[in-house]
């Protein structure tokens, strides 16, 4: 459960902390090797912060959606199908006693 949490926490915060980044470089000593830190956890985790679609609901217009929200949805769904094909592998080779 723990897990789970940290894991929320992280998908859902690090496109934020990237953007802050990008826009203020003063936060922390040596930004630019913190940002390229950051940006490789994109290749890792999808970034659920981007797609927050409260906006769009809210006003009915879809300028509020990122650019490219497509590769957005796409990447969440690889990465959700991918966790549940090995979470599917892992429990098939388990051993029930």
């Amino acid at each position: 459960m723990v897990g789970t949490f940290g894991f929320m926490f992280i998908a859902r915060s690090f496109g934020a902390i990237t953007e802050l980044l990008t826009r203020n470089t003063m936060v922390v000593g040596d930004a630019e090797s913190y940002r390229s830190g950051i940006t490789l956890l994109s290749y890792l985790l999808p970034d659920l912060g981007a797609l927050d679609v409260r906006m769009v609901a809210l006003y009915g217009k879809l300028e509020f959606l990122p650019a490219d929200w497509p590769w957005l949805v796409l990447s969440n769904l690889t990465y959700t199908v991918g966790l549940l094909a090995l979470a599917v592998w892992v429990l098939q080779r388990k051993r029930f006693a």
